[in-house]
């Protein structure tokens, strides 16, 4: 790699890492010792696309899709993974990937050749493909892989937003690269690039390509990973669920049967469909892993704990590996959200006011408790029919007891007019 171009042209070259617009004679470096930190050279170049999209989405109307909070968080889990892969797990993940290479592989790739690339730029992609797959289809990978999805906004900042354990369990899916004869070299300079192509991804300013780029933009979409996909990736939506693993070719994701196309009719909601309420660095990159073995140990039998670490993390006892697909709530729309609300306001001001003896309560509560009794009917509220048959019939009842208990609110209304102290005269 030529070192000195690289450091002479600092921005162009955190441009082009980012995009993976290196060309291969960049790429070609004979010993470990002699590779970039490819994506800590990016990172300044990342930190001025984030300032881009914020400024994006203000102008546009859709500042409530990105938060400094939010943001502040992803860039200190990344950095917290990046000083923990560098100073202790990495030796971990090469050892193994040398290993391979020095007593397994099958066959000597030149480090200087153009097809070395091509095979490093595709291959590293495949096993990323099938990592990725795995860590939503197996709950240990799952645990390690929440971090990165239990944000609930989809910005450039959350490319930082990665797991310092995560490489306990991602290195070996590509020993196979070793076993092929893939340099060392190569395969770590082609795995940074694989990450800093991913980062821009995440964005939710970047339309379809093929509205800014006619033509062109559809071939583009259909052979590589657009923001537009990843972000379908990142959705709670029915419909998005387990889809969308690829990092740099989206071509894998057709292949085999988990690509979807962006719905443009129905607004994504990000995050997970259990979220930790937390923002600690260190609590949201732990927790998870204590969750998913806590609820191993609770398992009955042995095979069941082990289903419960290495079975989707939708598997339940009596469910497909991967759990039921009804079981995933259907996303909740804006109007539903706002229903929500005011159901939550008639409840707070009609309590409230029947404590207070308060005559409006008489006609307030029986309309919030017919209000609710339609929403919870009509609405998915909640999650099973048995929830929402009880709270059916707490409402039925509630309203039976109605007469009866407005008579109370009525007496004690009465009782606060009488009791309440006369207004002190002003001299």
């Amino acid at each position: 790699m030529n070192q000195t171009t690289s450091d002479d042209n600092f921005w162009e070259y955190s441009a082009r890492a980012n995009f993976y617009f290196l060309p291969p004679s960049d790429t070609y470096v004979k010993e470990l010792k002699d590779v970039s930190p490819i994506v800590v050279r990016a990172i300044p170049f990342m930190l001025v696309l984030t300032v881009l999209e914020w400024a994006i989405l203000t102008l546009a109307g859709k500042a409530r899709n990105w938060s400094i909070h939010d943001v502040i968080v992803n860039y200190s889990s990344g950095s917290l993974s990046q000083a923990v892969n560098s100073f202790f797990l990495r030796g971990i993940e090469f050892s193994g990937y040398l290993w391979v290479y020095s007593n397994l592989r099958i066959t000597t790739l030149p480090w200087d050749s153009i097809y070395t690339y091509m095979m490093a730029v595709v291959g590293v992609d495949f096993c990323s493909y099938f990592w990725h797959r795995t860590c939503h289809e197996m709950s240990l990978g799952w645990s390690f892989h929440y971090l990165h999805h239990s944000s609930e906004y989809l910005n450039m900042s959350v490319g930082a937003r990665v797991s310092w354990v995560m490489r306990i369990f991602k290195w070996m899916f590509y020993l196979p690269m070793a076993a092929l004869g893939l340099p060392p070299p190569a395969f770590l300079i082609h795995s940074q690039l694989g990450y800093a192509w991913g980062f821009w991804s995440h964005n939710d300013a970047c339309p379809k390509l093929h509205k800014i780029i006619p033509g062109i933009g559809h071939l583009i979409e259909y052979i590589l990973v657009t923001p537009s996909h990843h972000r379908v990736h990142h959705g709670v939506n029915p419909y998005c669920i387990d889809k969308n693993y690829g990092q740099l070719f989206i071509v894998w994701d057709r292949m085999f049967g988990t690509f979807v196309e962006e719905r443009e009719d129905e607004e994504i909601t990000y995050g997970t469909m259990s979220q930790i309420n937390s923002n600690h660095i260190f609590d949201i990159q732990v927790r998870p892993t204590i969750e998913m073995l806590q609820r191993a140990a609770s398992m009955p039998t042995f095979g069941d704990k082990l289903k419960a670490i290495f079975y989707g993390p939708g598997w339940a006892p009596g469910t497909p590996r991967l759990g039921n697909p009804e079981d995933i709530p259907d996303d909740v729309t804006l109007w539903e959200q706002r229903v929500n609300l005011v159901l939550h306001l008639l409840t707070s001001t009609s309590v409230g006011g029947l404590y207070d003896g308060r005559k409006y309560s008489v006609w307030l509560e029986p309309l919030r408790l017919l209000c609710y009794l339609v929403s919870v009917l009509a609405l998915p509220i909640f999650s099973t029919l048995q929830e929402t048959t009880i709270v059916v019939c707490v409402c039925l009842v509630s309203l039976l007891m109605w007469p009866r208990v407005s008579a109370i609110t009525l007496s004690r209304a009465a009782e606060v007019s009488t009791t309440a102290p006369a207004p002190k005269k002003v001299n």
